[in-house]
C-alpha cells in the first residue's frame, strides 16, 4: 500500500499545488491508500500541543530539503500556519507544522522521528529537534530563558568532603535530550568538566576533595541553540561538627520575657567560628543565644541554628519548641487565700496551663506546696511541668493518673506562680488542685 499526503490548499487561495520532499511523491488519495490529510489554515488556530513532552520537533530547511520549498507558496505568505492531521491508521495522532516564505525553515511537529532523509513524505523529519516555542529562521536561533528549557539540581544538597554527588537535568521536554549535546562544568570537582551525548548527559557525577561550597552548569545543545542551565550551590563539609544540642530556657515562657535558647555542647576538630540562627533573634553579646519575641499567647516556635568551623563545615540542629503564655491572662488558676490551701479542683485540658496565686500568712508553717493532678482513662500519660524544673510524669494503667509536682516551699507574702502546664494522651481533661508536703 503506497503511503500519500495531500494538502488542502483551500485557506492559501491555492487550488492545487503541493509540497514534495526528497523523492517521494505526493499524489491524489484513493480508496486503498493509507491517506493522511493536513488542513491548512491562514488563522492563528490551536498550539496546545506545544509543550507535549511526548512529541519531537524537527526542522526542515533549504539546505536540508530544498525540494520542499518548490511549489506555488507564496514567498510573501510570512505567517505561521497551524497544522493538524489525523492517520487512518487508528487513533488521533496530533501534528502541527509551521511554513514560512521559501527563505525560511518548515517547522513540523511530529509523534514520530522515524523517517529518514529521501523517504516518502511524512510528517517527521531527519533534521535536529529544535525546543518548542524556539524560533528558528536563516538568521540562526534565539533560545529562551534556560527555566523555560530545564533546571538542574543535586541530588545532595549537603555532603562531606570525599563524597561524589550526582547533578541532574530535568528538562521541559525530556525528548530533547536524545539529540542533545551536554557540556557539563563543575569547578573544584572530578571531572571539572565532562561532554555527553544524548540521554546520557541527563546526570553527571562529580567527586569533590576538598571543603566548601560548590556550583556547576550545564550547556545543552539542541541542533543550533545552546542552553545555559546554572545548578544551585552544594555545601561540601570538612572536619564533623557533632554534639550540638539547642535548648530553650523555658518550654513555657510568658510573653512579658520572651523565648531564650543556647547552643551547647559542640564538638569539632576544627575551630568553630560561627553561629547562624533562624528562626531566631542572636543575641549580640553571645552569639551561642537567641531571642524571640511573642505577641499572644499559645504562639510556638522552634528556630534552627546553623554552626560553622574553619573547615568549611556547616551543621544545622534543631532547637526545642516552645508554647508562648500569658500570665495575665492565663488558662486555668488556682488561688491560695490566707493560710489555707484550697481543696477544690479544676478541670485542665491537654497543653493547659495554670497560675497559682494570692498570699501566705501562716509564718508557723511553711510546707512545700505541690500541684496533683489526675487524669481518667486508660494507658493515660500525663506530664506536668514548671519553667526549667524536672517534670513530673506518670503513666495510669488501671484508669487513674495521679501525678505530683513539687513547687517549693511557701514562705509568707504573695504567691505568684506561673505556667504550671500540662500535658497528657489518653485523657480528655484532668483535675488538678493544690497539695502540700
Amino acid at each position: 500500500m503506497n503511503k500519500k499526503i495531500y494538502i488542502g490548499m483551500a485557506a492559501f487561495g491555492v487550488a492545487a499545488s503541493f509540497w514534495a520532499c526528497g523523492s517521494g511523491d505526493i499524489l491524489e488519495p484513493n480508496a486503498g491508500d493509507g491517506v493522511m490529510e493536513i488542513v491548512v489554515s491562514n488563522e492563528g488556530g490551536d498550539t496546545s500541543e506545544v509543550g507535549d513532552p511526548s512529541i519531537i520537533w524537527d526542522v526542515m530547511t533549504k539546505e536540508n530539503c530544498p525540494r520542499c520549498f518548490e511549489g506555488s507558496v507564496s514567498s510573501s505568505s510570512r505567517k505561521t500556519q497551524p497544522v493538524r492531521s489525523s492517520s487512518s491508521s487508528g487513533g488521533s495522532n496530533p501534528q502541527s507544522a509551521t511554513s514560512s516564505s521559501d527563505e525560511g525553515p518548515i517547522i513540523i511537529k511530529s509523534s514520530s522521528s522515524s523517517a529518514t532523509p529521501g523517504s516518502s513524505p511524512s510528517v517527521s523529519s531527519s533534521s535536529k529537534p529544535v525546543n518548542p516555542g524556539v524560533s528558528s529562521s536563516s538568521g540562526g536561533v534565539n533560545p529562551g530563558p534556560s527555566s523555560d528549557f530545564g533546571t538542574c539540581s543535586p541530588a545532595r544538597s549537603v555532603i562531606s568532603k570525599g563524597d561524589t554527588v550526582s547533578w541532574i537535568l530535568k528538562l521541559k521536554d525530556p525528548t530533547q535530550m536524545i539529540s542533545a549535546t551536554t557540556t557539563w562544568k563543575a569547578l573544584g570537582g572530578d571531572p571539572e568538566t565532562n561532554k555527553a551525548s544524548g540521554m546520557n548527559g541527563r546526570t553527571q557525577n562529580v567527586k569533590y576533595i576538598a571543603s566548601g561550597q560548590y556550583t556547576a552548569s550545564a550547556t545543552v545543545s539542541v541542533g543550533p541553540a545552546n542552553y545555559n542551565i546554572s545548578c544551585p550551590a552544594i555545601q561540601v563539609n570538612g572536619e564533623p561538627i557533632t554534639g550540638c544540642k539547642c535548648v530553650a530556657a523555658d518550654k513555657k515562657p510568658d510573653i512579658s520575657v520572651g523565648a531564650v535558647w543556647t547552643v551547647t555542647g559542640c564538638q569539632s576538630k576544627a575551630a568553630i567560628i560561627g553561629y547562624t540562627w533562624n528562626g531566631a533573634v542572636v543575641n549580640p553579646t553571645a552569639d551561642t543565644t537567641a531571642t524571640l519575641a511573642f505577641a499572644e499567647k499559645k504562639m510556638t516556635a522552634a528556630p534552627t541554628v546553623s554552626v560553622a568551623n574553619n573547615d568549611n563545615t556547616i551543621e544545622t540542629f534543631q532547637c526545642d519548641e516552645v508554647v508562648s503564655t500569658d500570665k495575665t491572662s492565663p488558662d486555668y488558676e488556682l488561688k491560695i487565700v490566707g493560710g489555707q490551701i484550697p481543696q477544690a479542683k479544676i478541670e485542665v485540658a491537654n497543653e493547659g496551663c495554670i497560675t497559682i496565686s494570692g498570699s501566705w500568712d501562716n509564718e508557723h508553717y511553711k510546707p512545700s506546696l505541690t500541684v496533683v493532678c489526675d487524669a481518667k482513662g486508660s494507658n493515660v500519660n500525663l506530664t506536668i511541668s514548671h519553667g526549667t524544673d524536672v517534670p513530673a510524669t506518670g503513666k495510669g494503667d488501671y484508669g487513674v493518673n495521679n501525678v505530683t509536682l513539687d513547687l517549693g516551699q511557701l514562705a509568707p507574702g504573695d504567691v505568684s506562680i506561673d505556667n504550671v502546664c500540662l500535658s497528657f494522651t489518653g485523657a480528655e481533661v484532668a483535675e488538678c488542685g493544690l497539695g502540700t508536703k
